[in-house]
């Protein structure tokens, strides 16, 4: 039998009724107090404490606080004990509200506090979003900084018409332009004692490339002094030579103090004079001869006439504008007239594009049609170009025939050997030219949202490009054929145009949330 933490507490305190007497007389507590009663009572409490309700939920931030412990002071009646439940029903009731309470006093205490850290980004991205919402009309468009342009290479071309049916593709080559090449060599024997320019060099038509110490040189220099001094012999002895036949002959009229005979040997004297100075003339002009041929220049043979000083040092000199490609000496070395090219010079303004065309496709391409390369190693732009020149021979090994495009080459990025991919439009017939379709090159093609789409240049907005999306045709070799979406002479971004998707991309992300 289960009695009430009160009842407990009262028979601790006015004893324990008296069983042996039968009657309701109330024996001293103190009569059956010993340790080991105190003991079981203090068992029989606990006991009754926890049977007669459930423990009350902890509250760690409410220390010192007392639930419902009460002391009774009196025997209990029927009316007190129902007073007792009902306050002990009050009082869990009004710790239960404090309890309420507490927590929504913490709850206004956190709204009340200041936002943290976090709660500042979650405000800011949420600002960034309605930014995003307010720009609706640009959610096609990339705008970049100039730098980004320059260091992804982002081109533009016009989107133009081009003859597309009957087109020959064919692999390719480049080549330095051979009409725009010199092979510098050396035109008398001697020693190189200085090359001032070194491989890869640009020189300029008349740079001096090789120094030569030549004896030869020396010898003809000296030579031609020599002719120059005879020459200034024979003029004076032909002066001498005139004056004495016409003295001669003017006495020979007028006094006749003179014999016939000596104004004959006169004559014939100074014809000897004259034929003298034309024979001294003529080494002069032999020996100035030679040293033009080691490219020795007017100017420099009336300097050394001036001068009559002898300089064996022999200049070769850059006979066209041009990089050095090649150098096969050096310095010290002996050279003669009879070694290879000691220098290689090309002009790389422009380069030639050699194309392989097999016989069965020779008929719909000649001399003039127009060609558009395309360069797998470098990121450029097709370049256009035309045929100028078709081998009259066949390759009997592959049965192809070489083709010359030539093109312009002014940043120096085309290189002799590398690989090319041309495209070679029909020429055209006699009953017209051929059918032409509005194409871009593949590399301006991308596939956005499922659909073909080019990046158009945005007019008014520097570095600015839009999305468009486009319905091209199958390609033809390197273009794509545009049936809608593109007009004559619009900008397609053609080179760098995945930096552009990436970035549509990276912004499509973020409107998506």
């Amino acid at each position: 039998m289960t009695q009430h933490p009160t009842n407990i507490f009262r028979l601790f305190r006015h004893g324990t009724p008296n069983r042996l007497s039968h009657s309701n007389t109330w024996i001293p507590m103190s009569t059956f107090f010993s340790p080991l009663r105190l003991i079981a009572a203090a068992s029989v409490l606990c006991l009754s404490a926890a049977t007669a309700a459930p423990a009350a939920p902890a509250h760690d931030d409410h220390h010192g606080h007392d639930h419902g412990k009460a002391t009774p002071t009196s025997t209990p009646t029927a009316s007190q004990q129902d007073d007792d439940a009902g306050h002990t029903k009050h009082e869990e009731h009004e710790e239960h509200a404090n309890h309420n309470n507490h927590e929504t006093h913490a709850d206004h205490a956190a709204h009340d506090a200041p936002e943290s850290h976090d709660d500042h980004e979650s405000h800011d991205d949420h600002e960034g979003h309605d930014d995003h919402g307010h720009e609706n009309t640009h959610t096609d468009e990339v705008h970049l900084t100039q730098e980004a342009i320059s260091a992804f290479n982002i081109t533009v071309a016009p989107v133009t018409h081009r003859a597309l049916a009957g087109s020959v593709n064919a692999p390719a080559q480049v080549d330095f332009n051979r009409e725009a090449m010199a092979h510098v060599s050396a035109l008398v024997s001697g020693q190189a004692t200085a090359l001032r320019a070194k491989l890869g060099d640009v020189v300029q038509a008349g740079d001096v490339l090789i120094e030569v110490q030549s004896p030869e040189l020396g010898r003809l220099q000296s030579q031609y002094l020599a002719s120059l001094n005879t020459v200034d012999a024979a003029s004076s002895a032909v002066h001498i030579a005139v004056d004495a036949y016409d003295r001669a002959e003017q006495l020979f009229d007028e006094t006749q103090g003179i014999s016939l005979t000596q104004v004959q040997a006169r004559k014939a004297a100074m014809r000897v004079a004259e034929q003298s100075l034309k024979a001294a003339e003529s080494n002069r002009d032999i020996t100035a001869n030679a040293l033009r041929l080691y490219a020795i220049t007017d100017d420099q043979l009336a300097t050394l006439a001036d001068t009559q000083k002898v300089d064996p040092l022999y200049r070769i000199t850059a006979p066209i504008a041009g990089e050095v490609i090649a150098r096969n000496l050096t310095p010290g070395e002996h050279v003669s007239a009879d070694d290879d090219a000691l220098m290689v010079l090309a002009d790389r303004s422009t380069v030639w594009v050699l194309a392989d065309v097999s016989e069965t496709q020779l008929r719909n391409v000649g001399v003039g049609s127009p060609a558009t390369v395309t360069f797998p190693a470098l990121d450029l732009a097709p370049i256009d170009g035309q045929v100028t020149y078709i081998d009259p021979q066949m390759n009997p090994q592959s049965r192809t025939a070489r083709l010359r495009i030539e093109i312009a080459n002014p940043q120096g990025q085309l290189r002799a050997g590398m690989f090319a991919h041309a495209v070679l439009s029909p020429m055209p017939r006699a009953t017209g030219t051929p059918a032409t379709v509005l194409a871009v090159p593949t590399s301006a093609v991308f596939t956005i949202e499922g659909s073909a789409s080019v990046f158009v240049t945005v007019p008014d907005e520097p570095n600015t490009f839009a999305r468009r999306a486009i319905t091209a045709g199958p390609a033809v070799g390197d273009f794509v054929p545009v049936l809608e979406g593109l007009k004559p002479h619009e900008q397609v971004v053609v080179t760098g145009g995945f930096l552009l998707k990436a970035d549509l991309g990276k912004a499509g992300a973020k409107h998506e949330h």
